[in-house]
């Protein structure tokens, strides 16, 4: 990802990542979360193993992912969404509808969080995804 983007683009997204992990008091990056986003979906396809707190936990990459996006000018985020939009079809694919959220929303849900918390593993060991 890094090859694609100037030395400005990279300033304005390290600014974003600096901001997210004081707020979450752990390291955020983007290329890491890039890699654990499509490991997570890797691991949806051949068969999720973990249980229901690990899976929301892991879905909360997308969510970090999503405030990158939004945190940044319009061009890197275009640039941002371009490398994603395989691993989330990939995710869409490997997961199926379901009704009732997998987080409590206390608002109204974000297109985000319909395309994320309202749906399960095609393929997982936990039976609470059934």
């Amino acid at each position: 990802m890094t090859e694609q983007l100037s030395s400005l683009e990279m300033l304005e997204i390290r600014l974003v990542e600096k901001r997210l992990s004081t707020r979450c008091n752990f390291a955020i990056d983007l290329a890491s979360l890039l890699k654990k986003w499509n490991i997570f979906v890797s691991q949806c396809e051949r068969g999720y193993t973990d249980d229901i707190d690990e899976y929301r936990n892991d879905l909360g990459t997308r969510n970090l992912l999503q405030e990158i996006i939004e945190g940044v000018f319009i061009t890197v985020a275009e640039k941002i969404r371009k490398k994603l939009l395989s691993v989330d079809r990939r995710f869409l694919e490997a997961t199926q509808p379901i009704s009732v959220p997998l987080l409590q929303m206390n608002n109204e849900p974000t297109e985000l969080e319909r395309t994320l918390y309202f749906r399960s593993p095609k393929k997982s060991s936990e039976m609470i995804f059934k």
